[in-house]
């Protein structure tokens, strides 16, 4: 992870697996001082778009909540996304995506642990 542009933006960049095929993603994030709420978008290796969130973090930042709309490609409809970054401790935080389609369960679409590399 990087911090950039005076110290206004974090960036970090992440790599595994995902079902047998490499996954490469990035996601930028900072404060948005006017609308005093955090803002992050996400690009990854296996589309081409970029998908935006925004929300909020506890006074201790060990927990951060964004939302926003992105685009099915496969269902060619727009679908709703809730994200929960939960920090485990100093080297692993924890996130957790929510999916919501029009007339349909919300459902967890991912549970991911990351690691900082030493």
């Amino acid at each position: 992870a990087e911090v950039e542009l005076g110290g206004r933006f974090l960036i970090m960049e992440y790599e595994g697996t995902f079902e047998g095929m490499k996954f490469e993603g990035m996601a930028i994030t900072g404060y948005d001082n006017a609308k005093k709420k955090y803002q992050t978008i996400w690009i990854d290796n296996f589309g081409t778009g970029f998908y935006p969130t925004e929300g909020t973090c506890t006074s201790d930042f060990k927990e951060c909540t964004e939302e926003g709309e992105w685009y099915d490609p496969i269902r060619k409809t727009n679908f709703k996304v809730k994200s929960i970054t939960k920090i485990i401790d100093e080297n692993t935080y924890k996130n957790e995506m929510y999916v919501t389609y029009a007339n349909e369960k919300t459902f967890k679409s991912m549970e991911l642990i990351y690691k900082r590399k030493k």
